[in-house]
C-alpha cells in the first residue's frame, strides 16, 4: 500500500467512525432509552451482520488461497469457519419473531404476506438494480471493471441473456441477494413452520430430517457428480435451510432445551477445528475449490449452526448490556439496509482506495460505512428509508 492510499484510508476511517460516533448516540437515546427494541436481539443481529459481510470480504483471501494452497492451519480460514453461522443466525430471529404470528385465517395470512414481503422484497429489488442493469450490459458485449468484478462474484447471471439477468433480478438470485429469497419463503410457511415448533421435539426432529437430506442432496450433486449450482439454488431454496428457522420459531413459543449455554459455548468452540479438518479434508485430499469446501454443504456445518443456535437463545439471561453490546444493537437495528448496501462499499469504494488491504479490515469498514450511509437516510425521510430501502 503506497503513502497516499494510507493517508486516504485513515482519513476515511477516522470520519466514519465520526460518523458513527452519532449513529450510536441517535441510537441510544431514540432506541435503547425507549426500550422499543429488545437489545439482546438486536445485539445478536449487529453479530450476525458482521460475519456475513465478513464471508464476503473474505473471497478476496479466498482468491488468494486458489493460488497458494491451504495450509494445515491458517487463522483466516479458521475465523472463516467461526462465522459460517451468521446466516442461519438470522433466519432463527427471524422465526423466533414470528412464532406467535397469528396467520390462523386466510385473511390474517394474506394481510401478513402482503405486509412483509413488501418490508423485504421491495428494498431487495432497488439496491439489486446496479447488478441488472451491469448484467443487461454484458449481455450486450459491453464491458468494464464492474461487470467483471460482478461476474466473478456471482452478482450477474454468467450467461451473455437479458431474459437470464431480469429472472435472476425478479427471484432475488443476483448473488448474495439470495437471502431475501430464501425469507420470503419462510414467510409463506410461515404457518408450517409454527405447525413443527408447536410439536416440540417431534417437530424439531422432521425440521432436521428435511435439513440433513438437502445437504445430502446438495453434497452429492456437486462433490459427487461434480454438478457446479448457482448459488440461487444451493443456498436460497428453503428445505436446506428448514431446521434452524424452526429452531428459532421453537424458542419463540416458549420452550427451550435447557442445556447450560456455558457447555454449549465450549462444544460450539470445539466443534471449529472439525470444521477446519473436514475442509482441509475436502481440498487436499478431493482436490475440490477452497470456496465450495468452506461453504454450507458440509455436515460438520450442520452440527456447528445447531449448536450455535441453541447457545445464542439459551445465553438471553446471560446477557449484559455496554458500550461494545449497544453499538452492535445500532448494527442490528440496521442489519437488513447493511445487508443489502454493503457490497457497495466492499467491492466498489474501500478496494478502489486500497486494493490490498486485509479482509478482516474491508469487514469493519464496510460495516461502518454502510451504517453512516443508513444513518444519513434515515435522516433525510425515515419513513421513505423504511418503506423502500429496508432501513
Amino acid at each position: 500500500m503506497v503513502l497516499s492510499e494510507t493517508k486516504i484510508l485513515i482519513y476515511l476511517t477516522y470520519m466514519i467512525l465520526s460518523l458513527n460516533k452519532i449513529v450510536f448516540l441517535h441510537h441510544k437515546i431514540s432506541t435503547i432509552m425507549k426500550n422499543n427494541r429488545v437489545e439482546y436481539y438486536d445485539f445478536l443481529r449487529g453479530i450476525a451482520i458482521i460475519g456475513v459481510i465478513g464471508i464476503h470480504a473474505f473471497w478476496v483471501y479466498q482468491d488468494y488461497l486458489k493460488e497458494a494452497g491451504m495450509t494445515m492451519f491458517d487463522m483466516n480460514i479458521f475465523i472463516r469457519q467461526l462465522i459460517g453461522c451468521c446466516v442461519p443466525m438470522f433466519l432463527a430471529l427471524s422465526g423466533f419473531f414470528l412464532a406467535n404470528k397469528d396467520v390462523s385465517t386466510l385473511s390474517k395470512y394474506g394481510t401478513f404476506l402482503r405486509k412483509q414481503v413488501a418490508r423485504v422484497y421491495i428494498p431487495c429489488l432497488i439496491f439489486s438494480l446496479p447488478f441488472l442493469y451491469w448484467g443487461i450490459c454484458k449481455s450486450l458485449g459491453i464491458s468494464n471493471s464492474f461487470i467483471e468484478v460482478c461476474t466473478q462474484r456471482w452478482l450477474i447471471y454468467k450467461e451473455d441473456s437479458i431474459t437470464g439477468n431480469i429472472l435472476y433480478y425478479l427471484v432475488c438470485a443476483k448473488g448474495v441477494f439470495y437471502f431475501a429469497a430464501v425469507v420470503i419463503q419462510f414467510y409463506f410457511l410461515l404457518p408450517f413452520m409454527q405447525w413443527l415448533a408447536g410439536k416440540k421435539g417431534a417437530g424439531l426432529f422432521i425440521a432436521f430430517l428435511i435439513s440433513f437430506i438437502s445437504t445430502a442432496v446438495l453434497y452429492y450433486i456437486v462433490y459427487i457428480a461434480g454438478i457446479n449450482l448457482s448459488l440461487i439454488l444451493y443456498g436460497g431454496l428453503f428445505p436446506f435451510w428448514v431446521f434452524y428457522y424452526v429452531i428459532g420459531v421453537y424458542y419463540g413459543k416458549g420452550y427451550r432445551l435447557g442445556i447450560p449455554w456455558k457447555w454449549l459455548l465450549v462444544a460450539a468452540i470445539a466443534i471449529v477445528p472439525m470444521l477446519y479438518a473436514e475442509t482441509y479434508y475436502m481440498v487436499t485430499e478431493n482436490g475440490w475449490n477452497l470456496p465450495a469446501a468452506m461453504g454450507n454443504r458440509k455436515f460438520t456445518w450442520i452440527l456447528y449452526c445447531t449448536v450455535c443456535l441453541v447457545l445464542m437463545f439459551e445465553a438471553a439471561p446471560a446477557y449484559k448490556s455496554n458500550a461494545c453490546t449497544r453499538f452492535l444493537c445500532v448494527a442490528g437495528e440496521y442489519s437488513y439496509g447493511v445487508y443489502l448496501i454493503h457490497l457497495f462499499f466492499l467491492l466498489f469504494v474501500i478496494k478502489s482506495v486500497s486494493p490490498n488491504i486485509h479482509w478482516t479490515i474491508e469487514t469493519i469498514l464496510s460495516l461502518l460505512l454502510s451504517m453512516g450511509f443508513i444513518y444519513v437516510c434515515r435522516k433525510i425521510s425515515l419513513p421513505f428509508s423504511k418503506k423502500y430501502l429496508g432501513f
